[in-house]
């Protein structure tokens, strides 16, 4: 039997959720809630440095089933101060097995970048999303469109 087709490829996201510990309420999420989690997570990687693409790279590794997923799992939020800038972002994900993942993103001064920190309870989870160069473009592809992580390693 032969079923012809086109090959198709997926975002390593396409199993998540939005986390039920954040938006266990509402579909705006809890930032209290986010917090608690963020600092118990005991897995990280290096921040990615992010950078702005022009539009014709931008539709090559967009994820639209990806971006739809990012945008239910953004947590409501007005922004903190932190040293050195400004953390804008929240994203609180779940995998179907129960593992967690957090992603902050956080912009220095005046257009000096932004940085995407991730942390979670599972390494493998957090290499699975941005343990190679296609994963993290589409991986911050999805929760940031018009940006692309700078080329740098992501683990010690």
């Amino acid at each position: 039997i032969v079923v012809p087709g086109e090959p198709m490829a997926l975002s390593p996201m396409i199993g998540l959720q939005p986390c039920p510990f954040v938006f266990f309420r509402d579909g705006c999420g809890d930032v209290d809630s986010f917090r608690f989690l963020w600092s118990r997570m005991p897995c990280q990687l290096i921040p990615l440095k992010l950078i702005s693409i022009s539009e014709s790279e931008e539709t090559s590794s967009v994820s639209y089933d990806a971006m739809r997923l990012a945008a239910i799992s953004t947590v409501a939020f007005e922004g903190d101060p932190v040293p050195g800038g400004m953390i804008t972002r929240l994203w609180a994900f779940m995998s179907p097995n129960g593992k967690r993942v957090l992603f902050v993103l956080a912009e220095q001064g005046e257009d000096k970048g932004k940085t995407l920190h991730t942390r979670g309870d599972d390494k493998q989870l957090l290499l699975c999303l941005a343990g190679t160069s296609s994963a993290r473009n589409g991986l911050v592809s999805a929760l940031e469109p018009g940006l692309r992580p700078f080329q740098q390693e992501i683990v010690n």
